[in-house]
């Protein structure tokens, strides 16, 4: 996969050329144990340990290319007064966050699972935030206020740890 990037698809996150090429300077990969180089949307993947990422494609057994987040597992709906009008109430669902991912082996360039992983968390705050626009139908659905423990056990089974 040397010299492959992630590049921005159609809604901006990250995707990878179809059949990455094989870099054999690359370590073999082991569940259990090594390192990822992680290219596309960090937002998620820059919460992981620092064991379990590099920037040395040489150290590298995985390539993971991760996508821009998205709407996972409907968690809870909660009800939520309008700022103008505490009579409008406004139906708000919560979502795990998902993350679609490739992953391949960089020794190998064969494509591995998980296709996506989903990172749960606390739903439903007291107050919820968000910018007010004329004719607004409200904040929309949200994801889940995530922790960095949430990052790491959504992530394990990419590592097998």
């Amino acid at each position: 996969m040397r010299g492959e990037r992630c590049r921005g698809g159609h809604r901006g996150g990250a995707t990878v050329a179809a059949r990455p090429a094989k870099y054999s300077g690359a370590p073999p990969y082991r569940k259990g144990s090594g390192r990822a180089l992680f290219l596309g949307d960090s937002e998620y993947t820059g919460r992981l340990p620092g064991s379990w990422r590099t920037g040395d494609p040489a150290k590298a057994g995985l390539v993971v290319c991760a996508d821009e987040a998205e709407n996972g597992a409907a968690v809870q709906t909660c009800s939520y007064e309008d700022k103008k009008s505490r009579y409008l109430l406004h139906q708000v669902t919560f979502h795990k966050v998902r993350i679609p991912l490739r992953i391949y082996e960089l020794r190998t360039g064969e494509r591995l699972d998980p296709r996506s992983v989903e990172v749960g968390g606390s739903s439903c705050p007291s107050m919820l935030r968000y910018e007010y626009h004329m004719y607004d139908l409200g904040p929309g659905d949200q994801f889940v206020s995530t922790s960095k423990s949430g990052v790491r056990n959504a992530f394990r089974p990419v590592f097998g740890r």
